[in-house]
């Protein structure tokens, strides 16, 4: 992957941000990214850094007004499935086609 990230920085750079709200949770830092430089730094770092996956649902389960419903996009679902084994009391909703996101209520 390290070969990847100088081509994927320059195309994070390329690309305007605003800040999100809610601020994301970081793959690397399991905490908020609420300013885009911040979200654009991680970006990159996150395809050689170790996902803090625990961490960061840990630290969504506990923020303010926490998340309890956690959905996966994409075409399987092991995210959904260690969201179990974190937090038993989580839901996590996985979405595999676009049909799928559609019918998310």
């Amino acid at each position: 992957m390290r070969s990847a990230v100088e081509e994927y920085t320059r195309a994070v750079e390329s690309v305007p941000f605003i800040a999100p709200v809610p601020p994301l949770v970081g793959n690397i830092t399991a905490g908020p990214l609420a300013d885009p430089n911040d979200i654009r730094a991680e970006l990159p770092a996150q395809l050689t850094a170790p996902v803090r996956w625990t961490e960061s649902v840990r630290y969504m389960l506990a923020a303010p007004r926490g998340v309890t419903t956690f959905i996966e996009l994409g075409s399987k679902d092991v995210l959904t499935g260690l969201l179990k084994r974190i937090d038993a009391n989580a839901t996590g909703i996985a979405v595999g086609t676009p049909e799928a996101v559609a019918n998310i209520a």
